[in-house]
């Protein structure tokens, strides 16, 4: 039983593929500011390409990143973190 491969038959790495997926779902950037920053590292790609990218691996990326945000914030929770919520100040209390 073999896995299919998302990534056969694209003309650009998977790598590349992942990095302006991500871009776009994590940051609030337009499909050309992606490919803006893809030109900067020298890529040269379309934006409706991006635009494919997003439709076809975008919806994976955000399950698995939705996954991974979930554990951390309960392990956060686990440790104890985040549950202090009394202010603290710098001052004695003074009898009169």
């Amino acid at each position: 039983m073999s896995r299919r491969d998302p990534f056969k038959r694209h003309r650009f790495s998977q790598d590349i593929i992942l990095l302006a997926v991500r871009w776009y779902c994590r940051y609030p950037l337009s499909y050309q500011d992606v490919v803006d920053l893809l030109e900067e590292r020298g890529v040269e790609v379309d934006r409706s390409t991006i635009f494919r990218w997003v439709q076809k691996f975008g919806p994976e990326i955000a399950k698995r990143a939705e996954k991974h945000l979930r554990r951390a914030s309960l392990d956060g929770v686990e440790s104890g973190r985040g549950q202090d919520s009394t202010l603290r100040t710098s001052f004695s209390p003074q009898t009169l």
